[in-house]
């Protein structure tokens, strides 16, 4: 990707904050699962 040739340390944060989200999104998954609820996310747009 262009970002990383011209700015690694910024390719870097970006992809550490997108593994940070994606364990936030897990663990309140399960969260809301074990409370037996669900959450719609879909907003119609297509």
């Amino acid at each position: 990707m262009l970002i990383q040739k011209t700015n690694p340390v910024v390719a870097e944060i970006f992809s550490l904050m997108s593994r940070d989200e994606a364990r936030h999104a897990g663990f309140l998954n399960k969260g809301l699962f074990d409370l037996n609820l669900a959450l719609d996310l879909d907003t119609g747009d297509t």
